[in-house]
């Protein structure tokens, strides 16, 4: 009886712990099929393999070789680490991967428990479960990840054409860079990007917000993503990305994506800005080209015409449709010149220096006219091509020889003249002197013949007549400049002279001759007016002319081009805008000019705030009375030489 008994328990309680142990795999397969995170899944396996075990007090680790991965049955992983010290354990290994090992491991806390062969039979089992889903999780995560990445890279590459559409774009540079913000949200994993283009505190361009007292307001958020891009030494654009909502997370793609658009727009801004400075300065270039008044044009290595001005079409008679890219410029050449030029066009080509740069030639036009020109031609640096500048001096040949022709007549044109006609050898030493030289200078023609030009040159004008005369020399005429002289008694004179170079038969420059117009002789008002008005307007010095209180007057335009205004800009405001230190201007240096003149160097500020440093003359402007009517300001450009 008591075997009968006895065989019955050991049958109750093999039932008893098959039921446990068949609940348990079924509560481990519920949960290994949970789409639970897998931290959470792991843990209630554990939890399930600790109730199947014999014992109440069974620990459950699942680790690594020193790393805790999960555990049931104690508080922390440093008693996870402890326990797994003993010696009295089941576990199970797990190879999740070829370099990845985990272990299940099954710890009584009472190390008197022994454990069954069932015991370590569901640990094996269940081990090879939590493979399995471990594996099928990483797999499906992996997936999932790479989904995702794709997506991203697709909606990264959308972004990067739309943007690369954007920045090849030739609408104006606002619009690019609109659109290049806009679709940079696009490529944002979060919808609520906010984008934004600055510069200091200026905002450039913006996305995702209604005005920009909102960017403003969003862009001083810590939590961002920004490139910055260095436009000039003195300039720094910044590229932001803002979530509206704090707590999204940016990823590295992002930070990426940005620093990678923002080098292509510094590229472009910067490739537009010089794109516009190039077309400025071709147009600045061109009027010049057009309206210089000298017949200019250019020429290819094999004499073909390939440019010309309004100034060329009138001294040839030909349009430019006649002559550009047709017409070879030998055609236009006299034959007693044409071998001589030549042969200089093809020595210039090979060395620059070798061949003149300024000599004489005739000129044949459409019609067949034969006129006297005198021709300035240089290479064009890093090209065959020359570019030449012709001036039609016949009414000049016409001149000189008929002067050649009559001596006497020459003579008498000389002695009897109104105009101060003196020449000089070259070097600066008077060789003659008209009556009228002697007349207004008061030294008589043996005093002065032999002796330096010096002699009736002030001191301040010394420097700017040596500067002149040096450009004559090398074959350039100066017409109408306005300057002054002093007497013999040292009384300063204003004039107006022409200088031109003296040729010997040969075409060799031997001297300087100047015709010289005593301005302060003038009776004439309306006449002396018109002199200056039109010396004025052709000088290259700025001018300006205001009242006693210093309101402008006049300003001419080497004046307005020096410093940007134009005309009505200026007249009638004070003429303190034009300098940089306006108040000092006219507290301290206006009263001296008025009362007595005022020399020096100074500085102006143009109208794009540029500061110019420039030399100033500035001096009242008085009738025969001594009242002071207005004053004069006369600005100089100086080479930096000169300033040191």
């Amino acid at each position: 009886m008591k075997d009968i008994e006895k065989k019955l328990e050991q049958i109750n309680f093999e039932l008893r712990e098959r039921i446990k142990e068949l609940t348990v795999a079924y509560e481990i397969c519920h949960s290994l099929s949970s789409p639970s995170p897998l931290d959470s899944i792991l843990n209630d396996v554990l939890k399930s393999i600790a109730k199947g075990m014999q014992y109440e007090d069974a620990v459950v680790i699942l680790h690594k070789k020193d790393k805790i991965i999960s555990y049931y049955g104690i508080k922390n992983e440093k008693e996870a680490l402890d326990i797994l010290k003993k010696k009295k354990k089941i576990s199970s290994e797990i190879d999740i991967h070829k370099d990845e090992k985990w272990y299940m491991t099954v710890v009584y806390k009472d190390d008197k428990e022994e454990f069954l062969k069932e015991e370590q039979s569901l640990i094996d089992a269940l081990s090879t479960r939590i493979r399995g889903t471990v594996i099928k999780r990483k797999i499906q995560e992996k997936l999932k990840q790479t989904n995702f990445e794709l997506r991203e890279r697709v909606k990264e590459l959308t972004v990067a054409y739309e943007i690369c559409h954007s920045l090849g774009s030739p609408s104006p540079i606002d619009v690019i860079l609109s659109n290049v913000v806009k679709s940079i949200a696009k490529g944002m994993q979060y919808e609520d990007a906010v984008v934004v283009l600055s510069k200091e505190n200026e905002v450039v361009a913006y996305y995702g917000l209604e005005d920009k007292e909102e960017v403003l307001k969003l862009s001083k958020k810590k939590k961002k993503i920004f490139s910055k891009m260095r436009m000039h030494k003195d300039e720094t654009w910044t590229l932001s990305v803002i979530y509206k909502d704090e707590k999204e997370e940016f990823l590295k793609e992002e930070q990426s994506l940005i620093d990678a658009i923002s080098t292509r727009i510094r590229e472009t801004v910067i490739k537009r800005r010089i794109q516009e400075k190039l077309k400025a300065s071709e147009k600045k270039y061109r009027t010049l080209f057009e309206n210089t008044g000298t017949a200019i044009c250019t020429l290819e290595e094999d004499t073909t015409i390939s440019l010309v001005n309004k100034e060329f079409e009138t001294l040839s008679g030909y349009s430019k449709e006649d002559l550009e890219g047709k017409m070879s410029w030998t055609q236009l050449i006299h034959k007693d010149d044409l071998e001589r030029m030549k042969k200089y066009h093809y020595e210039r080509r090979r060395d620059r220096k070798k061949p003149p740069r300024c000599y004489e030639f005739k000129f044949i036009d459409k019609t067949g006219n034969v006129k006297n020109t005198y021709l300035t031609i240089d290479m064009i640096p890093g090209t065959k091509k020359s570019i030449a500048s012709i001036i039609d001096i016949t009414e000049r040949k016409k001149a000189e020889e008929a002067l050649k022709k009559s001596e006497e007549q020459y003579r008498t044109l000389f002695e009897e003249a109104g105009d101060v006609i003196i020449s000089l050898d070259t070097n600066y030493k008077i060789t003659t002197w008209n009556p009228m030289a002697e007349k207004v200078y008061g030294y008589k023609k043996e005093e002065v013949i032999g002796k330096n030009i010096e002699i009736i040159i002030p001191e301040w004008k010394k420097e700017d007549y040596l500067k002149r005369m040096k450009s004559v020399v090398g074959g350039k005429i100066v017409k109408n400049i306005t300057t002054q002289r002093k007497n013999k008694r040292g009384d300063i004179l204003d004039i107006m002279m022409t200088l031109t170079s003296l040729r010997d038969g040969e075409d060799n420059i031997v001297g300087i001759m100047e015709i010289q117009k005593d301005l302060t002789k003038i009776e004439n008002i309306e006449q002396r007016m018109l002199l200056f008005s039109e010396v004025i307007k052709s000088t290259s010095d700025g001018i300006v002319i205001t009242d006693l209180t210093g309101t402008t007057l006049y300003i001419n335009k080497a004046c307005q081009e020096m410093c940007g205004y134009n005309v009505k800009e200026v007249i009638g405001r004070p003429s303190s805008i034009l300098f940089e230190s306006k108040k000092e201007f006219q507290k301290e240096v206006f009263p001296i000019i008025l009362e007595k003149g005022w020399k020096g160097k100074i500085t102006i500020a143009k109208k794009n705030g540029e500061i110019m440093p420039l030399l100033m003359t500035s001096d009242p402007m008085k009738n025969k009375k001594g009242q002071t009517l207005a004053t004069v300001f006369i600005f100089k450009k100086k080479e930096k030489k000169l300033w040191e």
